[in-house]
């Protein structure tokens, strides 16, 4: 299924006339797209009859399924004939406050928030797996649950404010202050549970559980400054002073195979523990 909606509203206008003004505006756009294109093989479409049919069956991944419901309780998600879905967001607020004949002070909000669907990752790097030559978990040969895929955020936040001063025609002062935040982590659909490959006869079959580079994975910056300018005019001639802070705090996660990892060479081995 491919769809798009798009939506949003603006609005504006006095609080107090010739005082106090504000403006909204809001942005939202949900997208649905095709996920997995290739579907397990049954009796009636076995494997090799097209391209986007794969090795595992139908009956083999409804039983691996089962088996993780009925004693883990976990739910990995569907196998094929699945959608995407990604979300973007976007907020923007201000206020426009004349304090009086010297003094003007300014508000502004923004927020934009995505959320992006991605396929689980083909690396098997750090975890003691190699697949044979052309083969992975996204070949042909395998087909993945859709609680093993994953989403990356996008999110941005700001904050600004900022005063306006006029001391008298010749001298005049404005401070701003600002507040950023970009936090970008990776989200899955899976609750915490190990990410599995499953072999079977020596190649990729299927995989489930939280993606293997998601669990811990994070981006967070938050942003401080404060700026103050003096502005001082005489005659053809202008002179600025001010002072400026900043400051920086970074956050950095990556934790690969966070949720743990196994390998098994088939279902039999992983349901005999």
């Amino acid at each position: 299924r491919l769809q798009y909606n798009q939506y949003g509203f603006r609005i504006g206008g006095p609080i107090i006339k010739n005082k106090l003004f504000y403006f909204i505006n809001y942005e939202s756009e949900k997208s649905i797209t095709p996920g997995q294109s290739k579907i397990a093989s049954a009796t009636s479409s076995s494997f090799g009859t097209a391209n986007n049919i794969a090795r595992p069956t139908i009956a083999e991944l409804d039983a691996i399924k089962s088996f993780l419901m009925t004693k883990y309780g976990y739910d990995p998600g569907k196998y094929d004939n699945y959608d995407i879905e990604g979300e973007k967001k976007k907020i923007l607020a201000r206020l426009d406050w004349n304090i009086g004949i010297k003094n003007k002070l300014n508000i502004r909000y923004s927020q934009a928030e995505n959320v992006d669907p991605a396929f689980m990752n083909n690396s098997t790097t750090g975890s003691g797996t190699f697949f044979a030559s052309g083969d992975n978990r996204n070949s042909i040969n395998a087909l993945h649950f859709s609680n093993s895929n994953y989403f990356q955020r996008y999110n941005f936040y700001s904050i600004a404010a900022e005063l306006n001063t006029s001391f008298s025609s010749r001298v005049s002062n404005t401070f701003r202050a600002t507040y950023n935040n970009q936090n970008e982590p990776r989200a899955s659909s899976s609750t915490p549970f190990p990410f599995v490959d499953i072999l079977k006869d020596g190649l990729a079959f299927t995989s489930f559980g939280y993606e293997p580079f998601t669990y811990g994975n994070t981006r967070d910056v938050k942003i401080y400054s404060f700026v103050d300018n003096l502005t001082v005019t005489s005659g053809k001639h202008s002179m600025l002073m001010g002072i400026q802070y900043d400051f920086t705090k970074t956050l950095n996660g990556f934790q690969p195979y966070g949720a743990d990892y196994y390998k098994y060479n088939s279902f039999a081995d992983f349901q005999n523990g």
